[in-house]
């Protein structure tokens, strides 16, 4: 009988707390800039308008954000996410594994993609750059298509 080698890598507390610092501090200045608009009626006007917006785009940014407490979890048969919202693809219908370096104006992450033969990703989460090697390490020592 044989054992099967399974890898597990905690996520680290940086990601989503840079992203609510992030948050926090441009939160702040809308108030600050919105107790200052509150003496000219027009900017009062504006300012409705752009919040529902930023905090929109502040939960997106919160949602690719590496979460604390996710577990990302490597075995020869399938590769999962534990904790939070689960996510988990087996290993035959992974053609290969990537690496994506993805970025915005507001920022820039790493992801880990699964994809299947016609290029259709089934497994995509963001991770930590500093848990990039040990999950190549995990990945190739379990047999995943890796492609860096």
């Amino acid at each position: 009988m044989t054992q099967l080698l399974r890898f597990e890598i905690p996520h680290h507390h940086g990601g989503s707390e840079a992203v609510n610092r992030r948050f926090l501090s441009w939160f702040w200045v809308f108030a600050i800039t919105f107790a200052v608009a509150a003496f000219y009626r027009p900017a009062i006007t504006a300012f409705a308008v752009c919040l529902p917006f930023f905090v929109i785009l502040w939960t997106r940014q919160l949602r690719r954000a590496p979460r604390p407490g996710w577990v990302l979890a490597v075995s020869s048969d399938h590769l999962a996410v534990e904790g939070g919202r689960r996510l988990t693809v087996p290993r035959h219908r992974a053609a290969t594994v990537r690496f994506r370096r993805r970025g915005s104006a507001k920022g820039s992450w790493t992801e880990l993609c699964v994809l299947n033969r016609s290029g259709r990703v089934l497994f995509r989460t963001a991770i930590d750059e500093r848990d990039r090697d040990r999950i190549a390490e995990a990945l190739q020592a379990t047999g995943w298509p890796l492609n860096s």
